[in-house]
């Protein structure tokens, strides 16, 4: 029998993970997001509420919300890309986002936007090379 997982410890993950990102400048200020799934079947997700500085992200600011991003549980308003979560979860089997905007994407993002995109060589993702 599968054990379900504890939501407050859950939770204190996201925190962990907001803070961490945040130490490094991934995350600053109100910038980026985290979920983790709850549940699967019904998908409940937890997530970082809208708002909220990453660097003091609390227990008390990360909501748990249903599959079409309604708040279950907490107070505040969920990520405003909350639906975006719940997409990747659906889609690709994530088990957690954590979806940053640092200083150094942003800025890559704006100098190569009109150009469609930046090309990205010799990195590796899961043992396969990206090309």
């Amino acid at each position: 029998m599968e054990q379900k997982p504890d939501i407050e410890q859950l939770a204190q993950r996201l925190v962990e993970a907001g803070r961490g990102l945040h130490a490094r400048g991934w995350a600053l200020g109100t910038s980026g997001n985290f979920s983790a799934v709850l549940t699967p079947d019904p998908l409940r997700l937890l997530i970082s509420r809208s708002g909220v500085d990453k660097g003091e992200l609390t227990r008390d600011e990360v909501l748990l919300v249903d599959d079409a991003g309604a708040v279950v549980s907490g107070e505040g308003k969920p990520s405003d890309e909350t639906v975006i979560h719940l997409e990747v979860v659906r889609h690709r089997g994530a088990g957690a986002v954590l979806h940053t905007h640092s200083v150094w994407n942003t800025l890559l993002s704006e100098a190569e936007g009109d150009a469609g995109g930046l090309l990205v060589e010799g990195y590796r993702v899961a043992n396969r090379r990206l090309e």
